[in-house]
Formats: C-alpha cells, structure tokens, sequence
C-alpha cells in the first residue's frame, strides 16, 4: 500500500485512527483536498472485519469509482416465521451488493493512498493528548501530531474513551458464519434473505458471496449467551446444508449515536465510533461513509479553526445523517418492538412494508420520506392501530 512518508513533516493536518470506511472516506476526502493526512489501522492490512459484507444500496454515492463486489442482489425475500409468510422485492438496480470486508476496507484505503495520505498499519493508537493547537497520538510506531484526530476505531474507540467520551454507545450483539456450502446449495441463496420470528427482537440474514454465504443473527435485547442457539436455528429454518467449512464471529454493532456529542475540542468522531449504525437494519456502513466524509469537509471548509469546524460537522450531521437515523428509529418499534404487532402488521400490509423498506435501503427514498409523508404514515398508523387493537382483544 503506498502513501506520503508520514515522518517526511513533523506535523499533520489530520490523523485519522482506524482504516475502515469512516477512516478511510475521511482520510481520501482530506487528501484530496490538498490537507497532509495519515491514516493509523491497527492490523496489517487487508485484515478480517466481522460484518455480513452487505453495502445497500444508498452507500454506493459515498463510494469512489472502481470498487469491486463479490455479489449483486436484485431480489430480496423477507420471512416472517410468527405468521409463516414472505414476500419478495426485485429491482432493476441492485438492493444491495456483498463484499469481503478484507478487500473493501484494503480498497477503500488504496484509495485514499492514492489521493496522498499516508499510511501506517499495523499500528495501534494507545493514548492521545489534546493540546490547545495540535493533538499527539501515541503509538506502537511512535508518536504523531496532527492540528486534528478523526476517531474511527469503532464502537468501543479507544480514542473517544481517551478524549473524554465516558459513555459507550448502545450496543446490540451479532453473530456471523461465513460458510462454504456445495454449489446447488449456495445457488438456492442467490437473493438476500432477511427472517424475522427466529431471534427474539432480531433477525437473521443470508447473504450470498462469490464462494460461500454469510449467515448470521443478531438481537436487539440482551441474548448474546443465546445468539449460537439462535443462529443453529436458523441455520436449519433456512436450509442451509451441506455446510463444508465454517467461520463464526461475533460483534457489537452501536445502536444509538454515541452520547456527548461528536466533537470535543480537536477530536471528531465518526462512523461506529459516534454510534451511527442504521437501527432499522444495523448497517453501518454507508453512515460511517457519510460521516467520514462530512468530517473531513468541514475541517477543509472551516479552514482547520476549532469553533467554525464543530459548527459545521454538527450541522452536515444534522442534515445528511441525523434525522435518518431518527426516523429509522421509528421504523424500527414496528420490527423489533411486540412479535404480535410485527406479525399483524406483517400480514396486513406485508408485500408494502417490504417495498418501502427497500426502497430505503436500497437509497431510492428516505426513511425521513416514509415517516413524513403524510399518505404513507397514515396506512402504516392505521395497520399498527389495528394489530394493537388485535393483540388487546385476544
């Protein structure tokens, strides 16, 4: 991976820690702005991410030009086990497509690589200090200075918890196989497949791979003790045999914006390191790409001064980010709030919810969208008032 030599300057404008895609989104944005960046990933790089590899369809416009994808699916299939249905969507431009996290993080690093940011890995941040005109990251290959620090080293950041974040962000368990399967098997799972029913306010999901499927589970309450149970299960409710080889790995994935705000002094946070991941889906990819970048444009724009730089990233979150994870929120007491509710709601209006679920994540409308149009949240309001009556009477 080539870069600047970050010893050639004593300082940086920016370092950024961690090499996923908030990282590396913001380190090529920064580079390309003319600003001196070096980026600091932990692992050699390409290294293992725990993640279903699923990039919807809204994070393709954060992403640069060239990036490779194992599969593209144009239909999805959503399951739901209470009432024993499923509907299908298909769309003439991919819902979502899947990666190996390994090779898309290395790309999007390449990327930034090529833009003119240096960088280091492995190499583990350890301790920060924030002075009053530059910020000293110390390493395992050193110290380096920068006028700023991006914090994109995940939902339990290292740097957030050194810069006065004493909170961690909520966060909720996943469980993830990825499985090589004989070939007619791995064909049956061609389209993403979402079940819900199975994981007690969850889901599982399968999602095809150029060699093999990821299968996985995760859960909005406390069961992580329960999740191998539960992805056992799911593995059998789906079909998934003739399982050759298989590789499990566990996460937390942040299920609310990381509480006291996203700047503190000279230190953004972005991506899972804020807490952005999407709570209708636990996708947290596009957000950690949007942040990235709305971090890294308002350090260019607001020149490097402290004051201006907080106003503006709070305002870009506010206005690209924000509101729709908010209303994403809503959404999402449909999917994991009462069984009972999801299933009525489901059997009265399954085919619907489905469309318009897609349509957000494959980016063709908002979240915002559906729960501020009028027509559209008054026929959801009108199901969920029906099965709350449906479920009280019984």
């Amino acid at each position: 991976m080539k870069g600047r030599d970050v010893h050639a300057a004593p300082m940086d404008d920016a370092v950024v820690v961690g090499g996923g895609p908030g990282g590396a989104a913001a380190a090529a944005t920064l580079a390309r702005g003319g600003a001196r960046v070096t980026v600091l990933e932990e692992f050699a790089v390409p290294r293992y991410k725990t993640c279903g590899g699923g990039i919807v369809g809204r994070a393709r416009r954060w992403l640069p030009a060239g990036i490779a994808f194992e599969r593209e699916c144009h239909r999805a299939i959503l399951y739901e086990h209470g009432c024993d249905l499923n509907w299908t969507v298909e769309r003439s431009t991919p819902i979502l497509a899947t990666t190996m996290r390994a090779g898309f993080d290395a790309a999007l690093l390449d990327a930034a690589a090529a833009a003119g940011a240096g960088v280091h890995a492995p190499c583990r941040a350890l301790d920060i200090e924030v002075g009053a005109e530059y910020v000293t990251v110390h390493t395992t290959r050193g110290e380096f200075r920068a006028r700023y620090v991006i914090a994109a080293d995940g939902a339990r950041s290292r740097i957030a918890s050194r810069s006065g974040w004493n909170v961690e962000p909520r966060s909720v368990p996943a469980l993830e196989y990825e499985i090589q399967v004989d070939d007619a098997v791995r064909e049956r799972f061609a389209a993403a497949r979402f079940d819900f029913g199975l994981v007690p306010g969850g889901y599982g999901w399968v999602f095809p791979k150029r060699a093999h499927l990821s299968v996985g589970v995760l859960s909005t309450r406390p069961e992580v003790r329960r999740l191998p149970t539960y992805l056992a299960t799911y593995l059998a409710a789906a079909g998934v045999s003739g399982i050759r080889h298989a590789e499990k790995h566990g996460a937390l994935i942040p299920a609310a914006p990381r509480p006291g705000g996203f700047v503190r002094g000279r230190v953004l946070l972005v991506g899972d390191a804020a807490g952005l991941a999407d709570p209708l889906t636990y996708e947290g990819i596009s957000s950690a790409l949007a942040s990235g970048t709305l971090a890294a444009r308002s350090l260019l724009e607001a020149e490097f001064e402290p004051a201006a730089t907080r106003r503006s990233y709070e305002a870009a979150l506010e206005h690209d980010v924000l509101p729709e994870l908010r209303a994403a929120r809503r959404l999402a007491s449909i999917l994991y709030g009462s069984a009972r509710v999801r299933e009525f709601a489901f059997g009265r209006a399954g085919q619907a919810l489905c469309e318009a679920m897609c349509d957000v994540v494959a980016g063709e409308r908002t979240a915002q969208d559906l729960v501020q149009s009028p027509a559209s949240w008054a026929r959801l309001v009108r199901v969920l008032a029906g099965s709350h009556r449906a479920v009280h009477e019984d």
